[in-house]
């Protein structure tokens, strides 16, 4: 019997042989009858290294664990990425304003600076806005690209959202501007 004294508490063991034989067993029974020596499992394992660098381990149906470099499980690796990448970039200011027939800065119309790191710049039209131009280097009119009716995000510098302006033929329409940095 040997005796813990960590910590004030004292644990008590009684392993004998027969215990620890039984415990290997029940161990290795995972897996099949008897006991598994770390030479079953690097044999067990092999395989999945000499199938290459790269790919997913996965576990079929009828119980084989083998490694996939295609499939369901890169589908959701590549699903993952494109999540990651959306959430790369953070508002860092965002603004309601009211885009009229004379073309205006998006810095003019929020009445803000823009942030230097700036990298993205959405352009959101409220639900039933007409038509709202944008022109990323001078004027806009109603001849220069349109918002879509859902929204436009640019990637764009601070310098170029500093020329960027806003145009609504019908004289008043409600946007919103959103400045996205990097996440930190």
């Amino acid at each position: 019997m040997a005796r813990n004294y960590r910590s004030g508490a004292i644990v008590e063991a009684d392993l004998v042989t027969a215990d620890v034989t039984a415990i290997t067993d029940a161990v290795g029974g995972l897996k099949g009858s008897g006991s598994k020596t770390f030479t079953d499992v690097t044999t067990n394992t092999a395989g999945l290294a000499a199938s290459g660098g790269g790919g997913y381990v996965r576990q079929d149906s009828t119980g084989t664990i083998a490694k996939e470099t295609g499939g369901n499980l890169a589908s959701i690796a590549a699903a993952d990425a494109k999540i990651a990448n959306a959430t790369e970039y953070v508002v860092s200011a965002a603004y309601k304003v009211t885009v009229t027939d004379s073309s205006a800065t998006v810095a003019t119309l929020t009445s803000a600076a823009i942030p230097s790191g700036m990298v993205r710049l959405a352009l959101l039209p409220h639900d039933g806005a007409g038509v709202v131009n944008y022109n990323l280097a001078g004027a806009a009119s109603a001849s220069t690209a349109e918002v879509l009716p859902g929204g436009i995000i640019l990637p764009i510098t601070a310098t170029l959202a500093g020329t960027t302006q806003l145009y609504a033929a019908s004289g008043s329409e409600v946007v919103d501007i959103l400045y996205m940095i990097p996440r930190a």
